[in-house]
């Protein structure tokens, strides 16, 4: 199942609950969202050798 995040904007109290249940409350008040973060790594060896640049070594040539 998916969960899903809440941070109380009063005290900073985090919560995380299956996705679906309802919005929990803290401090009076409902809790809000967390936005989930973009992954930015990659997944496999694969996927890292795209975004990994492989420049040439400075062998002291002049």
């Amino acid at each position: 199942m998916t969960e899903k995040a809440y941070r109380c904007k009063h005290c900073g109290a985090e919560k995380v609950l299956e996705e679906g249940t309802a919005v929990p409350d803290c401090c009076g008040e409902r809790m809000s969202p967390i936005p989930l973060e973009d992954c930015t790594h990659p997944f496999s060896p694969e996927g890292s050798r795209v975004s990994v640049i492989d420049e040439a070594c400075d062998e002291g040539v002049r």
